[in-house]
């Protein structure tokens, strides 16, 4: 089971992400973005990711990962930043999903 937190802060929306998610993690994860994104500005606030501590997805959560992609999307953030800390097999799931759904202003920091 994956464990997150959803902070909000002046012009930014902050999702730290630990462990490994699951299907069940999911709805829960988007209501808590949902209602951080409620208390910002997301086309003048940036989205920021802290999951040094996130592991690999398996092959079953990458839709649920995409969805999520399509939905950081949509609400049209400035911009979208992710830190993974050293492990490169999730920058390399994150940044083919991230292409895949055309999220422009994304990057791993």
């Amino acid at each position: 089971m994956g464990a997150f937190d959803v902070s909000t802060g002046y012009n930014t929306l902050t999702v730290t992400l630990e462990g490994k998610f699951t299907q069940e993690d999911h709805p829960k994860f988007v209501a808590a973005f949902k209602a951080g994104v409620n208390k910002i500005q997301p086309a003048n606030s940036d989205l920021i990711f802290n999951a040094g501590e996130f592991q690999v997805l398996a092959t079953d959560m990458h839709e649920k990962l995409r969805e999520c992609f399509i939905l950081y999307k949509s609400y049209g953030f400035k911009k979208i930043l992710m830190n993974i800390g050293d492990n490169i097999f999730v920058a390399m799931q994150v940044k083919r999903i991230a292409k895949d759904v055309g999220l422009d202003n994304f990057d791993i920091i």
